[in-house]
């Protein structure tokens, strides 16, 4: 009895020891499969705007394994990034266009996003299907406008302003807010946004990332007013 007890304990002993291993295999396969499919490439990306927050989310693209194609009208600031972290500098937004299946736009405001996209040759030169994200903080309804002119040439215009300032950009923690009603588009954003931030949210139709960004940025006033009465009336 002694030598079936003994022999039954290893061989459970052994099974446990096996499945472990092959639990251990299975997780390791699938961390590997997550790997992939967040550094695989989302195909060339351009770049546009390389200031305080541009530059440092061009920066994670590329060292995240993306293939970046970068324009700025500074273009010491553009030859500083091409050396140090290797992007690509293109000599004009009509040459980034035509390089470019994604371009990224990161501008002080709205009239600087229009003039690049419409005279600057974005949707005139991008490829037919290709994919613009807006994350500069400008009007809802100008987001709402350039998606339309977008969809007639055939392309996809997203809003996907940013939360969380300098530092969350030079550490990869942003939050994006996406505005775009279409779920495959919102997928592919957040394949490339999720390697310059923390959160990619969904906040619906054209414009509505636009619309969560101003709701953001009041919501500390809308706090104040509320609790400074209170307070002094104490």
């Amino acid at each position: 009895q002694m030598c079936i007890r003994d022999r039954y304990q290893r061989r459970v002993h052994g099974g446990s020891i096996f499945l472990n291993f092959m639990l251990n295999k299975a997780k390791s396969v699938r961390t590997l499969c997550v790997s992939f499919v967040r550094y695989a490439s989302t195909g060339k990306i351009g770049f546009i705007g390389l200031g305080n927050m541009g530059g440092h989310m061009a920066i994670n693209l590329k060292t995240k394994g993306q293939d970046v194609i970068a324009y700025d009208v500074n273009t010491t600031k553009l030859k500083e990034l091409e050396t140090t972290f290797g992007l690509t500098p293109a000599s004009s937004v009509e040459e980034l266009a035509k390089a470019s299946d994604v371009v990224i736009t990161m501008l002080p405001n709205s009239s600087h996003v229009k003039e690049t996209l419409v005279n600057g040759g974005i949707f005139r030169h991008l490829k037919k299907g290709g994919l613009i994200i807006d994350s500069s903080t400008i009007s809802p309804l100008v987001s709402i406008e350039l998606n339309k002119l977008a969809a007639e040439q055939n392309l996809n215009f997203v809003d996907a302003p940013v939360s969380g300032g300098v530092m969350a950009a030079k550490n990869a923690k942003l939050t994006f807010m996406v505005g775009t009603a279409k779920q495959e588009i919102f997928e592919k954003c957040k394949q490339i946004l999720s390697h310059m931030g923390a959160n990619v949210i969904s906040c619906g139709s054209p414009g509505g990332g636009q619309i969560a960004k101003i709701c953001n940025n009041m919501a500390p006033v809308s706090y104040t007013h509320l609790t400074l009465p209170t307070i002094y009336s104490v």
